[in-house]
């Protein structure tokens, strides 16, 4: 969901570097880490994505990125089952299983630079775009990596931060940080091969 920036942003210099035609593909994962507040204590989960190809073209001597990313939510775990089945409940996992984050023909910048980069998810029924921050960025001739993070306001997607007997409170605003790689893949796009 939330990764497709920072692969995309390392992507683009993947191309610089190794000379690949005007297009290519790239097998994405991401190991992601949400951080809430309480009023009683912090805490922090994870979740991986499911696996997600990105596209990118150049244009113009430009890169843009699309691509798809999944989160089942089922899969989010605070190592806490209690805590982890009140995630659940508020996100409404009968209805709503999946959490996606999209992006499509994103420009991005090279390795070592910071970018805001616009990101839509589509959560709780709900779609919006926030404003995702790039950086990290590492690349060799075939992988990239880096780091994306936002934050997520629960109550824009329409979900109600729970309580426990009104006295402890869960805080509106989740942090999120992404940990992407991005393999190139030999698949051709545009019958282009790296």
């Amino acid at each position: 969901m939330r990764s497709i920036c920072v692969i995309a942003a390392c992507i683009t210099v993947m191309f610089a570097v190794t000379g690949f035609g005007e297009s290519a593909v790239a097998n994405g994962k991401a190991s992601i880490k949400f951080e809430g507040t309480s009023t009683l204590h912090d805490f922090e989960g994870t979740v991986q994505a499911v696996p997600f190809k990105i596209s990118v073209r150049k244009d113009a001597g430009k890169l843009y990125a699309t691509a798809t990313v999944r989160v089942e939510i089922m899969n989010m775990t605070t190592d806490n089952k209690q805590r982890d089945k009140k995630m659940y409940k508020m996100f409404n996992i009968k209805k709503y299983t999946q959490i996606i984050g999209s992006m499509t023909d994103a420009p991005f910048p090279g390795v070592g630079k910071t970018a805001k980069i616009p990101l839509k998810l589509d959560m709780h029924g709900i779609k919006k775009t926030v404003t995702a921050t790039v950086s990290e960025c590492k690349l060799d001739d075939k992988q990239a990596s880096g780091v994306l993070r936002f934050t997520v306001s629960l109550e824009d997607f329409g979900i109600k931060p729970p309580s426990i007997m009104g006295m402890i409170r869960v805080g509106n605003d989740v942090e999120v940080e992404c940990d992407i790689v991005g393999i190139l893949d030999s698949t051709p796009v545009n019958g282009i091969e790296k």
